[in-house]
């Protein structure tokens, strides 16, 4: 990994079943610092498709072909598509994320939109909040 793209490229193939297996099962367990938090909880319908999701997560959204870290709140009818959202993000409703990669601790109000492209995700940093303008 070498740069964003590169970032982007190697997360999301691990939506790719054969990929997962190869990485995580193949050659033993991947261990890692334990980390408990309560199982995610999905409300009043969410659409989650092909998608990673984490401990600890609150999904009231539709979630389709992304990573989700743990402990990330996704508001009601919002939309994640093909993005990578990391630690305690918040995702406000009706947001829309589709081709991102947000990095911790990162918001994005009610009702904004972040969009990037395949080879050029949208990035937003740490800390870092998207207002609806």
């Amino acid at each position: 990994i070498r740069d964003t793209y590169s970032y982007y490229k190697s997360n999301m193939s691990l939506l790719n079943r054969d990929v997962f297996n190869e990485l995580f099962n193949k050659n033993g367990r991947v261990m890692t610092k334990t980390k408990d938090e309560p199982s995610t909880v999905y409300r009043d319908y969410p659409q989650v498709e092909n998608s990673l999701i984490a401990n600890g997560c609150e999904i009231e959204g539709e979630v389709e072909n992304s990573i989700i870290f743990r402990g990330v709140k996704i508001g009601k009818n919002a939309t994640i598509k093909n993005s990578i959202i990391m630690q305690k993000c918040e995702i406000g409703d009706n947001a829309v994320i589709v081709n991102s990669i947000l990095d911790k601790y990162s918001k994005v109000d009610a009702g904004a939109s972040l969009v990037g492209s395949y080879n050029q995700p949208y990035v937003l940093g740490k800390y870092d909040t998207i207002e609806r303008d």
